[in-house]
């Protein structure tokens, strides 16, 4: 997978400034032959009663990913979030709404540590080749 920086710079930025919370972003980009490219990571509001520990991404944030995919043919390739704890593996609550997604998820920390996740419809968890790359 291969996101663009300054997209993951601003996620990571996010993360750091609201560290005691998970915040969230789903990221926009195309399936190619060699990969999945991330070039537009949209921000979304973490609405859990528990944001420390889980996400739950606000439904206008949906509506403004339809119309940036309505409008530049865009497809959802990826959620990305962060934990607060320096752990980057999926947790419990994560595996269980990753099963929902056929896509992979984007764990990163506010220390810059980043991994990507897929699980499978067999519940195969594995990590995915994540380059963050200066072209977008």
């Amino acid at each position: 997978m291969f996101v663009c920086g300054s997209q993951f710079k601003r996620i990571l930025d996010h993360a750091k400034a609201h560290k005691y919370i998970e915040v969230v972003g789903i990221g926009l980009g195309t399936v190619q032959e060699n990969g999945i490219y991330v070039n537009h990571i949209e921000l979304c509001k973490n609405i859990s009663k528990n944001p420390r520990y889980e996400f739950l991404v606000d439904s206008t944030c949906y509506y403004s990913i339809y119309k940036i995919i309505r409008n530049t043919g865009k497809d959802i390739v990826t959620i990305i979030h962060s934990h607060t704890v320096n752990d980057i593996t999926p947790s419990v609550k994560d595996l269980t709404n990753m099963r929902l997604w056929d896509i992979p998820w984007l764990i990163l920390n506010i220390d810059g540590e980043y991994k990507a996740w897929f699980l499978n419809s067999n519940n195969m968890l594995t990590s995915i080749e994540t380059i963050i790359i200066d072209s977008c």
